[in-house]
C-alpha cells in the first residue's frame, strides 16, 4: 500500500471550510443564517465551550416610545435596551464513512474527497432536520415528546402568535380542538393566510422583528438585493396549494414579467406582501399530522419567522479527520462538530415567529 501524504493544517482548514459551506447550503436554510441578530437563524460562536455547556444567544426586542426632541436631555433618560440571554445547550454531532482500496489515494485530501459527498449530504440533512425540529418544538420540547398538557400550555402562552387555518376565531386553548377547526375547503395555504400571519407578527407584543434576507428568483426585486422581510417556511404540500391558488396565479400573470422568469414557471421562493415563502419539502415529511383536522383532513405546520427565531450555538467548528485500519487497507473519514439548535423563547413565548397550521391533504 502506498503511503498517504498528510495534509497541512492550513490545507485541511480550507478544505473543511468549503465542505461546511456545502452542507449548510444543502440544508436549504443557508440564506437565512448568520452572525447578525437580524438574521432568522442567529449563529453564535463560543469556541471555548465543551459538551454539555450552554452558549448564550442575546435576544433583542424593538424599542418603543417617543424620541427626545429639542432641548430634552438624553443623558439620564435613556431607554432600556430590551434584551436578555437565551441559553442553548450544545453537544457533539457527527458521523463517518469507511473508504476501501486506499492505494488510489496519494494524499489525505484525496481521501477526504472520497468521503466528502456522502458526509456533506448526510450532515446537510441532519442540520436541516434539526432546524425543522427546533421550529416545531413547544417550550423547548420536541413536538413528538410534548403531551396534551404541554401543547395546551404552549398555545395559551402564544395566543398572539399562533394561527389555525384561515381565521383567528379558530383559536382554542385546547390545541387539538383548535386543529379540528381547520377544514379542507378554506384551510389550505393561500395568500390571505400569509397576510394574516404577517398581521399577527407585526401586532404581537413584543413585536416580531423582520429579518434581513437576500432577494432570490421569484421575489419582487432583483436577485441579490438585501431587504427586510419575514420568511415563511412551508412544507411541500402547502407550497403546492399556495402556488396553485387561483388568485395568486392571476396576480402573478398580470403583476410580474411574462416569460420563463415569472414565478409561475420557477421552483424558487414566492414573495407575497414582502413575505418570502420558502418551500422546505421535509416539513411535510416530518411534521404532517394525519387526520388531525376537520373531517379527518391532514394538517401540517408552517413557520412564519422574523429575526432571531432560531438560535444556532457553535462550540466547535466541524472537524474532518481520517483514520487507517486493517493495516491501511481501509481508511475512515469522519466529521464532528459541537453545536446546539433551538427555537428562542422570551418569557415563555416564542421570540421570533408565528406558528400556523393549515390543511394539507395528500396530492
Amino acid at each position: 500500500m502506498a503511503n498517504i501524504e498528510l495534509a497541512t493544517a492550513s490545507q485541511k482548514k480550507v478544505w473543511t471550510a468549503k465542505r461546511y459551506d456545502e452542507y449548510v447550503r444543502g440544508s436549504g436554510f443557508k440564506p437565512f443564517m448568520g452572525k447578525s441578530p437580524n438574521k432568522i437563524i442567529h449563529v453564535r460562536y463560543d469556541l471555548k465551550s465543551d459538551r454539555g455547556d450552554t452558549v448564550n444567544i442575546p435576544l433583542f426586542a424593538k424599542l418603543h416610545g417617543k424620541p427626545k426632541r429639542g432641548e430634552e436631555a438624553i443623558e439620564g433618560n435613556e431607554k432600556g435596551l430590551a434584551n436578555f440571554n437565551f441559553p442553548i445547550s450544545i453537544d457533539w454531532v457527527g458521523d463517518g464513512v469507511a473508504v476501501s482500496n486506499s492505494d488510489q489515494f496519494r494524499t489525505e485530501i484525496d481521501l477526504l474527497d472520497a468521503g466528502r459527498l456522502g458526509l456533506t449530504n448526510f450532515m446537510g440533512e441532519v442540520l436541516r432536520d434539526d432546524i425543522i425540529a427546533a421550529l416545531n418544538s413547544k417550550n423547548g420540547a420536541y413536538f413528538q415528546d410534548a403531551n396534551a398538557a404541554a401543547l395546551n400550555a404552549w398555545v395559551v402562552a402564544n395566543r398572539d402568535r399562533v394561527l389555525f387555518g384561515e381565521k383567528t376565531d379558530n383559536f382554542n386553548a385546547n390545541f387539538n380542538m383548535a386543529l379540528q377547526m381547520i377544514g379542507e375547503a378554506d384551510g389550505k395555504l393561500a395568500p390571505k393566510i400569509v397576510q394574516l400571519a404577517r398581521f399577527l407578527a407585526r401586532n404581537s407584543q413584543p413585536i416580531i422583528r423582520p429579518a434581513v434576507v437576500e432577494e432570490r428568483a421569484g421575489m419582487s426585486g432583483e436577485k441579490g438585493n438585501i431587504i427586510e422581510s419575514y420568511v415563511m417556511f412551508v412544507g411541500g404540500r402547502s407550497f403546492y396549494y399556495l402556488k396553485n391558488d387561483p388568485l395568486l396565479r392571476e396576480d402573478l400573470r398580470h403583476a410580474m414579467d411574462r416569460g420563463v422568469k415569472n414565478p409561475l414557471f420557477q421552483p424558487d421562493d414566492l414573495m407575497i406582501d414582502n413575505v418570502v415563502v420558502r418551500e422546505i419539502p421535509e416539513i411535510t415529511e416530518q411534521c404532517v399530522m394525519s387526520g388531525a383536522g376537520a373531517s379527518g383532513v391532514d394538517l401540517e405546520p408552517y413557520f412564519f419567522c422574523g429575526a432571531q427565531a432560531i438560535g444556532y450555538a457553535v462550540g466547535q467548528d466541524p472537524k474532518f479527520t481520517t483514520d487507517a485500519r486493517d493495516y491501511g487497507h481501509v481508511n475512515g473519514v469522519a466529521v464532528r462538530e459541537l453545536r446546539g439548535i433551538s427555537k428562542t423563547l422570551f418569557s415563555g413565548r416564542d421570540h421570533g415567529m408565528v406558528s400556523g397550521y393549515v390543511a394539507a391533504p395528500k396530492i
